[in-house]
């Protein structure tokens, strides 16, 4: 799962990436990686999937990316693999290390 989720979260952001510099020539603001997407794949996939929707009229060979989306779009397996990398990602791989760091003015009381 950790591995699974790395790369499906790093995928969606690289992604993302690329449609922002598409759009507006520069990266995506640090602040919208760490803040506004996080580790939510969720998030990330819909507005990764629309990004190619909505652009799907620039690319050289449409009908290969509407097969890939239509493919996506009827997988009855990613929709809860996505949920599940998720929810493994908030809740999961960081969710104690984000946890501590909320929290690393206690002292550890530990022997």
């Amino acid at each position: 799962m950790t591995m699974l989720s790395i790369g499906v979260e790093k995928m969606l952001k690289l992604g993302l990436g690329l449609n922002h510099i598409a759009e507006s020539r520069a990266w995506l603001p640090l602040n919208v990686l760490k803040n506004e997407y996080r580790h939510n794949i969720v998030k990330m996939e819909a507005l990764l999937r629309e990004a190619i929707r909505d652009n799907v009229g620039r690319a050289t060979h449409r009908y290969w990316v509407d097969e890939a989306l239509a493919a996506v779009e009827n997988d009855p397996v990613w929709p809860p693999l996505v949920a599940a990398l998720n929810r493994y990602g908030q809740e999961g791989r960081f969710y104690y290390l984000d946890a501590d760091s909320d929290h690393r003015g206690n002292r550890c009381t530990c022997s």
